[in-house]
């Protein structure tokens, strides 16, 4: 059985900025997934470092505002261990994301796909999502 095209299930997008210099890079990418997928629901996640390791996102979804601090200290400015901190960010944030806001995909099955801020949608998303038997 052939499955359905991506672009016609709802999917819950999600990304975060959290330097400041990719804050703009988000805002672009949000512009072009809107664009093309404008029914799918956006949670996105704005933030720097607070005092100290403290990491905290201003979360926008369509439930509303929210605030979201990461569970554990998180230091930056090590050089390559940035780069393993972040992916480590982006687990957890699609972790909370998968459990507060999948089933605004519509579904049993929760849709989410993850695009990184620097990330351009030029037409709708060309995945075929197969249904399991």
């Amino acid at each position: 059985m052939t499955g359905r095209p991506l672009a016609e299930l709802t999917t819950v997008v999600t990304s975060f900025a959290f330097r400041e210099e990719y804050l703009a890079e988000l805002t672009g990418m949000l512009i072009t997934i809107q664009r093309c997928h404008p029914d799918w629901p956006v949670v996105v996640g704005r933030g720097t470092p607070g005092g100290g390791n403290v990491v905290t996102f201003n979360v926008e979804s369509p439930l509303g505002p929210d605030r979201w601090t990461l569970p554990t200290p998180c230091r930056f400015g090590l050089g390559e261990d940035d780069w393993r901190r972040i992916t480590r960010m982006k687990a957890w944030w699609l972790h909370e994301v998968w459990h507060r806001f999948g089933g605004l995909s519509g579904s049993v099955v929760h849709r989410i796909m993850w695009f990184d801020v620097d990330a351009r949608c030029k037409c709708s998303v060309g995945i075929r999502a197969r249904s399991r038997r």
